[in-house]
Protein backbone atom coordinates (compact mmCIF):
# COMPACT_ATOMS: atom_id res chain seq x y z
CA UNK A 1 0.00 0.00 0.00
CA UNK A 2 1.14 3.55 -0.79
CA UNK A 3 2.42 5.10 2.47
CA UNK A 4 1.18 8.64 1.71
CA UNK A 5 -0.57 10.08 4.78
CA UNK A 6 -4.05 11.42 4.07
CA UNK A 7 -5.19 14.57 5.88
CA UNK A 8 -8.74 15.85 6.27
CA UNK A 9 -8.82 19.22 7.97
CA UNK A 10 -11.08 22.21 8.36
CA UNK A 11 -13.00 24.35 10.83
CA UNK A 12 -15.00 22.95 13.70
CA UNK A 13 -18.40 21.44 12.81
CA UNK A 14 -17.55 21.24 9.10
CA UNK A 15 -18.15 17.48 8.88
CA UNK A 16 -14.53 16.37 8.71
CA UNK A 17 -14.85 13.68 11.40
CA UNK A 18 -17.61 11.84 9.53
CA UNK A 19 -15.79 12.28 6.22
CA UNK A 20 -12.56 10.84 7.65
CA UNK A 21 -14.41 7.85 9.08
CA UNK A 22 -15.99 7.20 5.69
CA UNK A 23 -12.72 7.53 3.78
CA UNK A 24 -10.84 5.34 6.24
CA UNK A 25 -13.56 2.72 6.24
CA UNK A 26 -13.44 2.40 2.43
CA UNK A 27 -9.64 2.31 2.13
CA UNK A 28 -8.38 0.09 4.96
CA UNK A 29 -7.55 3.19 6.92
CA UNK A 30 -7.06 4.12 10.55
CA UNK A 31 -8.20 7.55 11.70
CA UNK A 32 -5.66 9.52 13.74
CA UNK A 33 -6.83 12.51 15.76
CA UNK A 34 -5.20 15.87 15.01
CA UNK A 35 -7.42 18.04 17.19
CA UNK A 36 -5.86 19.66 20.24
CA UNK A 37 -9.01 19.28 22.40
CA UNK A 38 -10.10 15.79 21.38
CA UNK A 39 -7.00 14.39 23.06
CA UNK A 40 -8.53 15.03 26.50
CA UNK A 41 -10.22 12.27 28.47
CA UNK A 42 -12.63 14.48 30.41
CA UNK A 43 -14.37 16.27 27.51
CA UNK A 44 -15.57 13.76 24.88
CA UNK A 45 -18.82 15.70 24.41
CA UNK A 46 -17.47 19.25 24.54
CA UNK A 47 -14.64 18.40 22.15
CA UNK A 48 -16.99 16.54 19.75
CA UNK A 49 -15.04 13.29 19.73
CA UNK A 50 -16.20 10.71 17.15
CA UNK A 51 -19.48 8.95 17.74
CA UNK A 52 -19.76 5.20 18.27
CA UNK A 53 -21.17 4.87 14.76
CA UNK A 54 -18.16 6.68 13.27
CA UNK A 55 -15.72 4.56 15.28
CA UNK A 56 -17.32 1.38 13.94
CA UNK A 57 -16.38 2.35 10.38
CA UNK A 58 -12.62 2.29 11.07
CA UNK A 59 -10.15 2.22 13.97
CA UNK A 60 -9.72 5.61 15.69
CA UNK A 61 -6.53 6.49 17.58
CA UNK A 62 -5.23 9.34 19.79
CA UNK A 63 -8.61 10.32 21.16
CA UNK A 64 -9.16 10.93 24.88
CA UNK A 65 -5.74 9.74 26.03
CA UNK A 66 -4.58 12.81 27.98
CA UNK A 67 -5.80 14.32 31.26
CA UNK A 68 -7.05 17.87 31.05
CA UNK A 69 -5.00 18.56 34.20
CA UNK A 70 -1.77 18.25 32.18
CA UNK A 71 -0.46 20.38 29.33
CA UNK A 72 0.23 18.71 26.02
CA UNK A 73 2.11 20.54 23.29
CA UNK A 74 1.92 20.40 19.51
CA UNK A 75 5.46 19.04 19.47
CA UNK A 76 4.49 16.23 21.85
CA UNK A 77 1.48 15.40 19.69
CA UNK A 78 3.64 15.33 16.53
CA UNK A 79 6.00 12.82 18.15
CA UNK A 80 3.10 10.63 19.25
CA UNK A 81 1.35 10.95 15.87
CA UNK A 82 4.52 9.98 14.01
CA UNK A 83 4.90 6.87 16.16
CA UNK A 84 1.24 6.04 15.51
CA UNK A 85 1.56 6.54 11.74
CA UNK A 86 4.60 4.23 11.64
CA UNK A 87 2.64 1.55 13.48
CA UNK A 88 -0.33 1.92 11.10
CA UNK A 89 1.94 1.59 8.07
CA UNK A 90 3.59 -1.47 9.60
CA UNK A 91 0.12 -3.09 9.61
CA UNK A 92 -0.24 -2.21 5.91
CA UNK A 93 -3.05 0.24 6.67
CA UNK A 94 -3.69 3.81 5.57
CA UNK A 95 -3.16 6.65 8.08
CA UNK A 96 -5.95 9.24 7.84
CA UNK A 97 -5.30 12.29 10.00
CA UNK A 98 -8.28 14.47 10.86
CA UNK A 99 -8.62 17.64 12.88
CA UNK A 100 -8.80 21.39 13.00
CA UNK A 101 -5.60 22.26 14.86
CA UNK A 102 -3.33 23.90 12.31
CA UNK A 103 -0.42 23.97 14.70
CA UNK A 104 -0.59 20.18 15.09
CA UNK A 105 -0.38 19.66 11.34
CA UNK A 106 2.41 22.21 11.07
CA UNK A 107 4.40 20.44 13.77
CA UNK A 108 4.11 17.09 12.00
CA UNK A 109 4.63 18.18 8.41
CA UNK A 110 7.14 21.01 8.79
CA UNK A 111 8.47 20.66 12.32
CA UNK A 112 9.38 23.34 14.82
CA UNK A 113 12.44 25.35 15.59
CA UNK A 114 14.18 23.96 18.70
CA UNK A 115 12.96 25.40 22.00
CA UNK A 116 14.40 25.37 25.52
CA UNK A 117 12.93 23.27 28.30
CA UNK A 118 10.97 25.43 30.74
CA UNK A 119 10.80 24.15 34.30
CA UNK A 120 7.53 24.21 36.29
CA UNK A 121 9.18 26.66 38.71
CA UNK A 122 9.93 29.17 35.95
CA UNK A 123 6.44 28.77 34.50
CA UNK A 124 4.85 29.44 37.91
CA UNK A 125 7.12 32.43 38.50
CA UNK A 126 6.23 34.01 35.15
CA UNK A 127 2.52 33.27 35.57
CA UNK A 128 2.55 34.89 39.00
CA UNK A 129 4.41 37.85 37.52
CA UNK A 130 1.74 38.32 34.86
CA UNK A 131 -0.98 38.31 37.49
CA UNK A 132 0.95 40.73 39.71
CA UNK A 133 1.92 43.24 37.01
CA UNK A 134 -1.21 43.04 34.92
CA UNK A 135 -1.35 42.73 31.10
CA UNK A 136 -0.13 46.22 30.18
CA UNK A 137 2.88 46.34 32.49
CA UNK A 138 3.82 42.76 31.62
CA UNK A 139 3.65 43.64 27.92
CA UNK A 140 5.85 46.71 28.47
CA UNK A 141 8.43 44.55 30.24
CA UNK A 142 8.33 42.04 27.36
CA UNK A 143 9.01 44.86 24.90
CA UNK A 144 12.34 45.48 26.63
CA UNK A 145 13.59 41.89 26.33
CA UNK A 146 11.86 40.74 23.12
CA UNK A 147 10.50 43.70 21.12
CA UNK A 148 9.84 41.55 18.02
CA UNK A 149 7.53 39.15 19.85
CA UNK A 150 5.91 41.93 21.89
CA UNK A 151 5.06 43.80 18.68
CA UNK A 152 2.88 40.96 17.42
CA UNK A 153 1.19 40.09 20.71
CA UNK A 154 -1.69 41.89 22.39
CA UNK A 155 -1.23 42.55 26.09
CA UNK A 156 -4.25 40.39 26.93
CA UNK A 157 -2.97 37.36 25.01
CA UNK A 158 -2.11 35.80 28.33
CA UNK A 159 -0.87 32.40 27.20
CA UNK A 160 1.48 33.66 24.49
CA UNK A 161 2.72 36.54 26.62
CA UNK A 162 3.64 34.15 29.41
CA UNK A 163 5.22 31.73 26.94
CA UNK A 164 7.47 34.47 25.49
CA UNK A 165 8.68 35.54 28.92
CA UNK A 166 9.24 32.03 30.25
CA UNK A 167 11.38 31.12 27.23
CA UNK A 168 13.55 34.15 27.94
CA UNK A 169 13.76 33.29 31.64
CA UNK A 170 14.74 29.69 30.86
CA UNK A 171 17.35 30.42 28.20
CA UNK A 172 18.42 34.05 28.35
CA UNK A 173 17.42 34.34 24.67
CA UNK A 174 14.21 35.92 23.35
CA UNK A 175 11.49 33.73 21.84
CA UNK A 176 11.95 35.48 18.48
CA UNK A 177 15.59 34.35 18.37
CA UNK A 178 14.58 30.73 18.96
CA UNK A 179 11.84 30.93 16.34
CA UNK A 180 14.26 32.26 13.73
CA UNK A 181 16.33 29.06 13.87
CA UNK A 182 15.83 26.44 11.11
CA UNK A 183 12.95 24.04 11.67
CA UNK A 184 13.60 20.36 12.21
CA UNK A 185 11.37 18.16 10.03
CA UNK A 186 10.46 15.14 12.19
CA UNK A 187 9.70 12.83 9.25
CA UNK A 188 11.13 13.97 5.90
CA UNK A 189 10.33 10.57 4.36
CA UNK A 190 6.57 10.94 4.73
CA UNK A 191 4.36 12.38 2.01
CA UNK A 192 0.97 14.00 2.53
CA UNK A 193 -2.27 14.60 0.63
CA UNK A 194 -4.58 17.13 2.23
CA UNK A 195 -8.24 18.03 1.88
CA UNK A 196 -9.47 21.10 3.76
CA UNK A 197 -13.20 21.54 4.17
CA UNK A 198 -14.11 25.18 3.51
CA UNK A 199 -17.86 25.52 3.96
CA UNK A 200 -19.69 28.80 3.49
CA UNK A 201 -20.61 30.69 6.62
CA UNK A 202 -24.37 30.44 6.09
CA UNK A 203 -24.02 26.63 6.07
CA UNK A 204 -21.52 26.31 8.91
CA UNK A 205 -22.95 28.70 11.51
CA UNK A 206 -26.32 26.93 11.93
CA UNK A 207 -24.45 23.63 12.28
CA UNK A 208 -22.27 25.12 15.01
CA UNK A 209 -25.31 26.43 16.88
CA UNK A 210 -27.24 23.18 16.59
CA UNK A 211 -24.26 21.07 17.53
CA UNK A 212 -23.74 22.91 20.81
CA UNK A 213 -27.41 22.57 21.68
CA UNK A 214 -27.02 18.84 21.09
CA UNK A 215 -23.92 18.83 23.27
CA UNK A 216 -25.98 20.32 26.10
CA UNK A 217 -28.49 17.51 25.73
CA UNK A 218 -25.71 14.91 25.73
CA UNK A 219 -23.84 15.93 28.88
CA UNK A 220 -21.73 19.00 28.14
CA UNK A 221 -22.83 20.75 31.33
CA UNK A 222 -22.04 17.67 33.39
CA UNK A 223 -18.56 17.55 31.86
CA UNK A 224 -18.05 21.22 32.70
CA UNK A 225 -19.24 20.64 36.27
CA UNK A 226 -16.80 17.77 36.78
CA UNK A 227 -13.91 19.90 35.51
CA UNK A 228 -15.06 22.90 37.52
CA UNK A 229 -14.89 20.79 40.67
CA UNK A 230 -11.22 20.02 39.91
CA UNK A 231 -10.43 23.79 39.83
CA UNK A 232 -7.78 23.37 37.12
CA UNK A 233 -4.94 25.83 36.57
CA UNK A 234 -6.29 28.37 34.03
CA UNK A 235 -3.03 28.19 32.05
CA UNK A 236 -3.70 24.55 31.12
CA UNK A 237 -4.44 24.10 27.43
CA UNK A 238 -7.52 21.96 27.96
CA UNK A 239 -9.31 24.68 29.93
CA UNK A 240 -9.67 26.58 26.64
CA UNK A 241 -12.03 23.98 25.17
CA UNK A 242 -14.80 25.77 23.29
CA UNK A 243 -17.81 26.32 25.51
CA UNK A 244 -16.13 25.22 28.73
CA UNK A 245 -15.64 28.66 30.27
CA UNK A 246 -19.18 29.92 29.55
CA UNK A 247 -20.56 26.77 31.17
CA UNK A 248 -18.30 27.26 34.19
CA UNK A 249 -19.55 30.85 34.39
CA UNK A 250 -23.08 29.49 34.38
CA UNK A 251 -22.21 27.09 37.19
CA UNK A 252 -20.96 30.09 39.19
CA UNK A 253 -24.22 31.95 38.43
CA UNK A 254 -22.45 34.60 36.34
CA UNK A 255 -24.43 33.59 33.25
CA UNK A 256 -27.83 32.06 32.73
CA UNK A 257 -27.98 28.75 30.90
CA UNK A 258 -29.22 30.51 27.78
CA UNK A 259 -26.46 33.14 27.97
CA UNK A 260 -23.82 30.43 28.43
CA UNK A 261 -25.05 28.55 25.36
CA UNK A 262 -25.13 31.74 23.28
CA UNK A 263 -21.61 32.66 24.40
CA UNK A 264 -20.33 29.17 23.60
CA UNK A 265 -21.90 29.29 20.15
CA UNK A 266 -20.41 32.74 19.50
CA UNK A 267 -16.88 31.75 20.51
CA UNK A 268 -17.15 28.60 18.39
CA UNK A 269 -18.18 30.63 15.33
CA UNK A 270 -15.30 33.03 15.94
CA UNK A 271 -12.87 30.15 16.31
CA UNK A 272 -14.08 28.57 13.07
CA UNK A 273 -13.32 31.85 11.28
CA UNK A 274 -9.77 31.88 12.69
CA UNK A 275 -9.28 28.26 11.66
CA UNK A 276 -10.34 28.98 8.10
CA UNK A 277 -8.05 32.00 7.92
CA UNK A 278 -5.14 29.83 9.09
CA UNK A 279 -5.81 27.01 6.62
CA UNK A 280 -6.08 29.41 3.69
CA UNK A 281 -2.95 31.29 4.69
CA UNK A 282 -0.84 28.27 5.66
CA UNK A 283 -1.54 25.57 3.11
CA UNK A 284 -0.79 22.14 4.51
CA UNK A 285 0.65 20.96 1.19
CA UNK A 286 1.41 22.66 -2.12
CA UNK A 287 -1.65 21.11 -3.75
CA UNK A 288 -4.13 21.13 -0.87
CA UNK A 289 -7.71 20.67 -2.09
CA UNK A 290 -10.27 23.08 -0.61
CA UNK A 291 -13.68 21.44 -0.66
CA UNK A 292 -16.84 23.38 0.16
CA UNK A 293 -18.89 20.39 1.28
CA UNK A 294 -17.86 17.20 3.14
CA UNK A 295 -18.52 14.99 0.12
CA UNK A 296 -16.90 11.56 0.01
CA UNK A 297 -16.46 11.14 -3.77
CA UNK A 298 -14.34 14.26 -4.58
CA UNK A 299 -12.29 13.89 -1.39
CA UNK A 300 -11.66 10.24 -2.15
CA UNK A 301 -10.70 10.93 -5.75
CA UNK A 302 -8.22 13.63 -4.78
CA UNK A 303 -6.62 11.66 -1.95
CA UNK A 304 -6.13 8.68 -4.24
CA UNK A 305 -4.52 10.73 -7.01
CA UNK A 306 -0.75 10.68 -7.53
CA UNK A 307 0.21 14.15 -6.42
CA UNK A 308 2.19 13.64 -3.25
Amino acid sequence: MDKTVWIIAGPTASGKTALAAGVAGRHKGTVVNADSMQIYTEIPVLSAQPTEEERLQAPHLLYGFQSILENFSAAAWAAKALETIRAIHAEDRRAVLVGGSGLYFQALIHGFAPMPVVSPAIRKHVTDLYEMLGPDSFHKALQEIDPETAARLHATDRQRMIRAREVFEASGQPLSAWQSQPKINPAPDLKYRAVVLAPKRDWLHPRINTRFENMMENGALQEAAAIHALNPDPTLTGTRALGLQPLRDHLDARLTREEAVEQAQLETRQYAKRQMTWFRGQKLTDDTLFLEMPELAPAEKFLQSNGA
